[in-house]
């Protein structure tokens, strides 16, 4: 995610192999993933009056991919995503996935930052990142961004991981921590940026503090939903405004 303060690590550096390593450390997971992640919010929130979505973090398009097919049929209307991420590179090859070919759906790329969202209050139906919360530099600002953004009882969607089951940690912990960003350099990843990303997998909070945090910031829990053996979490939260917006916390420090 470029060089910008509000993020922990250069992704335009692993931009180009991006993809692929992430199919390898994922041991060819990451596509089940994804699917399962669509899933859920297929069953949990009614998309047919959804038409202004945002796609956070979006990297290289995958997640955007599966989100305008699911949108293209699901949506009465016609749906516009907005998918954004800081890093340049990452959006120059999302832009050639070519998804503007999809039915009923607009799909538009930019370069922008989770903590500042350029859209007015209250204005998107949806909001989905997948992957991303745990790399941005103040996660609970960025949900306090997106409480402001979206309509009142509309929804933010998050695919991330959490802490695997108790009794496979040690095995999880051994890949993460030893395995996995050896796996990534093999296949051309730059050691300091997998070390980070293993890292941040292993330190990042189980759900129920991010639920927490969700909950913290002002949006009600509709549905969490581990799998993988725990290792990753969906969160389906819905807005219900009690004010005209959440108040930012300062960082993640505050909670």
């Amino acid at each position: 995610m470029g060089n910008s303060p509000t993020t922990t690590v250069d992704f335009d550096t692993i931009a180009k192999r991006y993809d692929l390593i992430n199919a390898v450390i994922s041991l060819g997971f990451v596509k089940l993933w994804h699917r399962r992640f669509i899933k859920l919010i297929k069953s949990n929130i009614d998309l047919t009056a959804v038409y202004g979505v945002l796609d956070v973090a979006c990297g290289t398009g995958v997640s955007t991919k599966y989100l305008a097919r699911l949108l293209s049929t699901a949506s009465s209307k016609s749906v516009r995503i907005r998918a954004f991420d800081i890093s340049k590179l990452m959006v120059e090859k999302a832009k050639k996935k070519n998804l503007q070919n999809i039915d009923n759906v607009k799909v538009q790329f930019s370069i922008q930052d989770a903590s500042l969202i350029a859209c007015k209050d209250s204005s998107q139906d949806l909001i989905c990142i997948s992957f991303g919360l745990r790399n941005l530099l103040d996660p609970a600002r960025s949900l306090g961004e997106f409480y402001r953004v979206l309509k009142n009882g509309k929804y933010l969607a998050i695919l991330e991981f959490s802490q695997p089951y108790k009794i496979v940690q040690p095995f999880t912990r051994l890949y993460i921590k030893h395995i996995m960003w050896r796996l990534a350099c093999l296949f051309g990843g730059k050691h300091s940026d997998y070390v980070y990303l293993a890292n941040s997998v292993d330190k990042w909070y189980g759900f129920r503090e991010l639920e927490y945090m969700g909950n913290l910031v002002g949006f009600k829990t509709v549905s969490t939903k581990r799998f993988f053996l725990g290792q990753l979490a969906v969160h389906i939260f819905k807005k219900e405004i009690t004010t005209n917006y959440a108040k930012p916390l300062k960082s993640i420090d505050s909670l």
